[in-house]
């Protein structure tokens, strides 16, 4: 989860659980608020009303006495008993009691003291002014009682007591408490209610907050707060939109310099691979998936072993992470076309604290450096075999010349001769290799003057005509509808072209034929080159174009071949931005092809064109019925190549 997320997961808690917690913690202080409350003032409130209860009795008593006392003076009992009455109907829920000063009831509101007991050992007579609270026998509930003395002149004539149910006490407190908790409940609806409303107030905002970190999550990098309060909330409003300013440039940055690293990855030759403490892959541009012959999906997470089989990475990235020194390999990587050959560099990289963090490899495809290595080594070789063997030659015949003066005239010229014809040998060679040496200098900067292909077909046919009567090869030219125009360097494009009919001449039966083509498609202008030669085998036709590559030694070098001319046209072509190609078929001749840019049709060439050769519109020039000028259907022949132009055997 990145940070972002988790930010907006943990204001998303807060924006949804703000109201709840704003309205349960005010519940709860309500709560304990009202609790003590009804505690604290319910009982101070419950304690006031018993003592105003209490004062009420005892005004009550000192009223009732005062207005008893001379009843009870005269001794009218009657009379006592009226007034008792009176009183009690007016003060309703209290109990008035008239007692003698021996105990005797003398009257009463509530019972006939005729049935009463007497008083003269109850406690608030015992102890008058003083509150008792006890349970009363005569009307079977508690009651409280409270007695003041009657006296008269300084005598006691008796007490009066006042008497109260408890229950009605009870009633008063608990009617004070329920009006108390009343306004409590009403207290806390409303703190409730406005809680809800000043949470929803202050969750708002965050509720803003988590949207707004939520778009930005998203990529709107737009989107900023409105700051409508100045409080905390607005400070962090303003903060997060700060925030997002720093992170949106910061974002910009990291990702301009990932698109360079990136670009410069995937543009560059070299395989970068990396690989964690753990042997994951952290990284592998394009170059390295391909140097490996890995599955693209593989990087990113997998495991090193499943990117490549290489012992000698997985040895190379064990060595690292455990010594943390750089190290080096060259290996193997099997593949198409024989593999390739990898350089492999790998350098531990550690972390802040020391820790090895990860090994990056960096991989140099060395598969061209050690072709090129091999071919310069067999080309020396192969320069040193072919000089060797007529200098040998030569050597032994001047040597048998010299050491017998007597030699026969008939021998004599014999041996001269065979030197004479090594003496050609090693000229065509050198003639050959600085004629090689020369177009590959000139390679990339050979002239581009507009040429028609099929002229130069024409010249090089005209200069092999004489070649080709004496060897009883019958030589046949195709011209296309319309000229075929190029751009390319004359003297080196005859060279090719040259060197393509010397060895179709050479290699062709007596009796059989070659025939050249020209004819320009939307690929390119083309020329091809056809005769009824031994053919080349399929496994040998990617060599031929090597430097003195042949198929048939032996009458190669008796046909005067130096081994260099398909070189040399393979040089000649790919320097033109061309290319050149053979079809053959052991026992049934070979064809060679060669692919050029056209020239633009302002510079001669008519709309239109043939198709390339092979197709046998536009055939002319002494072909007969059923000649399909392929030589025999198929391509390539014995890859011993003629001279180059200019050399007498090329003429």
């Amino acid at each position: 989860m990145t940070g972002a997320s988790r930010l907006l997961t943990r204001i998303e808690r807060i924006a949804l659980g703000f109201t709840w917690k704003v309205f349960v913690g005010t519940l709860l202080v309500v709560l304990v608020t009202t609790v003590l409350l009804e505690r604290q003032v319910g009982t101070m409130l419950a304690e006031r009303r018993m003592a105003s209860i209490q004062q009420r009795i005892v005004d009550d008593a000192m009223v009732t006495s005062s207005a008893l006392r001379d009843a009870m003076a005269s001794g009218d009992v009657a009379r006592l008993r009226e007034l008792v009455r009176g009183m009690g109907e007016h003060l309703e829920d209290r109990r008035l009691t008239v007692i003698a000063a021996d105990g005797k009831v003398l009257a009463d509101t509530h019972e006939d003291p005729a049935l009463m007991e007497r008083h003269a050992d109850r406690p608030e007579i015992k102890a008058p002014g003083t509150f008792q609270e006890r349970y009363s026998t005569t009307l079977s509930r508690e009651m409280m009682y409270y007695a003041v003395p009657l006296e008269s002149g300084g005598r006691k004539l008796g007490s009066l007591r006042v008497a109260l149910s408890m229950d009605d006490i009870g009633r008063d407190v608990d009617d004070v408490r329920s009006a108390f908790r009343t306004g409590a409940l009403m207290a806390l609806g409303v703190g409730l209610v406005l809680a809800v409303v000043f949470a929803r107030r202050i969750a708002r905002p965050l509720r803003d907050i988590t949207d707004f970190v939520a778009a930005v999550g998203q990529g709107e990098y737009g989107r900023r707060i409105a700051i409508t309060t100045h409080d905390e909330l607005g400070s962090l409003a303003g903060a997060l939109n700060d925030m997002t300013d720093q992170l949106v440039g910061r974002a910009l940055r990291i990702a301009a310099e990932v698109s360079q690293k990136s670009a410069i990855l995937a543009a560059m030759d070299e395989g970068v691979l990396a690989v964690d403490a753990e042997e994951h892959v952290v990284l592998a541009n394009d170059a390295a998936v391909s140097l490996l012959n890995a599955d693209p999906s593989i990087p990113g997470g997998r495991r090193l072993a499943e990117l490549t089989r290489a012992p000698e990475i997985l040895e190379l990235a064990e060595s690292c992470l455990h010594d943390g020194r750089r190290a080096q390999a060259e290996l193997s990587v099997p593949g198409p076309r024989g593999g390739r050959i990898l350089q492999v560099t790998a350098g531990p990289v550690r972390d802040d604290d020391g820790e090895m963090a990860m090994v990056v490899f960096v991989l140099h495809d060395l598969t061209e450096v050690r072709r090129l290595e091999k071919v310069r080594r067999d080309f020396v070789a192969n320069v040193s075999h072919e000089l060797k063997t007529p200098l040998t030659s030569m050597r032994g015949f001047l040597e048998a010349v010299v050491d017998d003066p007597d030699m026969p005239k008939e021998t004599r010229v014999k041996f001269l001769d065979k030197v004479s014809q090594g003496t050609a040998r090693l000229g065509s060679i050198v003639a050959d290799l600085l004629e090689l040496a020369r177009i590959e200098a000139e390679q990339g900067r050979f002239l581009r003057e507009p040429l028609f292909l099929d002229d130069l077909a024409m010249a090089c046919v005209a200069r092999n005509q004489a070649e080709a009567e004496m060897r009883r090869v019958r030589l046949v030219r195709h011209d296309p509808p319309v000229p075929v125009a190029v751009r390319g360097d004359e003297r080196a494009l005859v060279t090719a072209i040259n060197n393509l009919l010397t060895n179709a001449i050479k290699y062709s039966p007596e009796g059989g034929h070659v025939d050249v083509r020209t004819s320009a498609d939307e690929r390119g202008a083309w020329i091809a080159v056809s005769d009824d030669g031994p053919g080349i085998a399929k496994h040998e036709q990617e060599r031929i174009f090597e430097r003195f590559y042949r198929v048939d030694k032996d009458r190669s070098r008796a046909l005067g071949g130096t081994g260099l001319g398909l070189s040399i046209v393979k040089n000649v072509v790919l320097g033109h931005g061309g290319e050149v190609s053979v079809e053959s078929e052991l026992g049934r001749g070979s064809t060679f092809r060669i692919r050029l840019p056209r020239a633009p049709r302002d510079e001669g060439e008519a709309p239109g064109g043939v198709a390339p050769a092979g197709d046998d519109a536009g055939s002319s020039g002494g072909s007969e019925p059923g000649d399909d000028g392929a030589g025999g259907g198929s391509d390539s022949r014995g890859a011993d190549d003629g001279a180059s132009g200019g050399h007498p055997e090329a003429s």
